[in-house]
């Protein structure tokens, strides 16, 4: 028994909840290098990767009219960093085997596309890179970093 205080009554009150949840993707590969060697031939030609090919997996969660898009960036060509001599980077391309997954080749400067999805998912492919040989390349060891990115818009 309540002290004259006490009311059998009860009050509600509305509490907002708010989640956001926004698009995102994750990429993963199979390796962060790869290397081509050119041995004694005097004929000039497409050189494979001495790696296995690179697994490539998107995983994603996208918006309604949304799109995914992997792409491959090379802001510079191809150094050897002893001699400066220089090797253009659309000398390396690639074959892509997967859904969505397409055949391209570097660009300096310019992001080519690798993948595109209109919808979430996980995809996964490969690609097989080949540096495109001249006879006149200088010997050396020529090194180029690029970027790979996975993006929603």
């Amino acid at each position: 028994m309540c002290a004259g205080l006490c009311l059998n009554s009860q009050e509600y009150q509305a509490l907002r909840i708010n989640a956001r949840v926004d698009s995102r993707c994750k990429l993963e590969l199979s390796s962060n290098s790869m290397s081509f060697s050119r041995y004694s031939s005097f004929t000039a030609g497409l050189i494979a990767q001495n790696e296995a090919p690179l697994q490539v997996t998107v995983k994603t969660t996208t918006g309604p009219g949304e799109c995914v898009y992997l792409r491959i960036a090379a802001t510079g060509n191809l150094v050897d960093s002893n001699t400066g001599q220089t090797i253009d980077a659309e000398s390396i391309s690639w074959k892509a085997t997967g859904t969505g997954f397409r055949d391209g080749s570097l660009k300096k400067g310019v992001a080519q596309k690798v993948g595109q999805w209109n919808k979430s998912g996980v995809w996964k492919g490969t690609l097989t890179f080949s540096f495109q040989d001249k006879q006149d390349y200088a010997p050396g060891t020529y090194i180029l970093v690029v970027s790979m990115s996975a993006s929603t818009f």
